[in-house]
Formats: structure tokens, C-alpha cells, sequence
């Protein structure tokens, strides 16, 4: 399991298009790019054309999926599909209430 620190932005390969599964231990599904931690998230998001995300909420560390979608709305980088398929309730609402910013700032 990687840490947040070991994440280097150059071990990301570049892609045309990334459907990105966030999330620290379930694996994503058939056709999409598993991020496990908000870092490689992030790095995926800098060098990819990210079509599609989902994010959990809880990873594992000190940045959360919330953390993952500020960093979106900061970067002026986000996907036209936006969704959440966290477990944790209050989580899930921190993580929609960024994806309405977005929405909002977006449109």
C-alpha cells in the first residue's frame, strides 16, 4: 500500500481519456483507472483527461474523496460525470456538497 509522500507525478503514465475509481480497498470496475489514495488521484487528475470520476470517501489517510474534489474545484479540473459511492453518510454529503460548487462554478 502506498502513502501520500510516495507518489511521484511522473510514475502516472499519461492516458487519452481516464474514468477514475477512488478508492482505498475496492477495486474498481472493468474499464476504469483505480486511484487508491487522494495523491494518486490527484496526479491522475493533473495528467489525464478524466471523463468520469467516483469517489469514496474514506482513503485510508489523511486526505479524504472530499479532499480529492476541493482539488478539483481548485484546478478547474473535473469530469462531466460526477459521483460518490461512499458508505459514509456525512462523508458523501461533504463530497456532493463540492461537487455542487463545481456544478455551480462550472456549469
Amino acid at each position: 500500500m502506498h502513502t501520500d509522500s510516495e507518489v511521484q507525478f511522473n510514475t502516472i503514465p499519461l492516458e487519452e481519456e481516464v474514468k477514475l475509481w477512488v478508492d482505498d480497498r475496492r477495486m474498481a470496475p472493468v474499464g476504469w483507472r483505480w486511484a487508491r489514495t487522494a495523491a494518486q488521484a490527484q496526479a491522475i487528475i493533473e495528467r489525464n483527461n478524466v471523463v468520469s470520476i467516483s469517489l469514496d470517501y474514506n482513503l485510508g489517510g489523511n486526505m479524504t474523496g472530499a479532499s480529492v474534489a476541493q482539488f478539483m474545484l481548485y484546478k478547474n479540473k473535473h469530469p462531466s460525470t460526477l459521483a460518490t459511492h461512499s458508505s459514509n453518510p456525512a462523508g458523501r454529503k461533504e463530497i456532493e456538497n463540492v461537487f455542487d460548487k463545481i456544478r455551480a462554478r462550472y456549469p
